[in-house]
């Protein structure tokens, strides 16, 4: 969640990138 705050402008790709990426390394 910090990435998207630090990042708004591109929050609608970096969103989904960090969001997948953070699923990967949690599992």
């Amino acid at each position: 969640k910090g990435y998207v705050s630090v990042t708004p402008t591109r929050i609608d790709i970096t969103d989904y990138d960090v969001l997948d990426k953070l699923k990967a390394w949690e599992q």
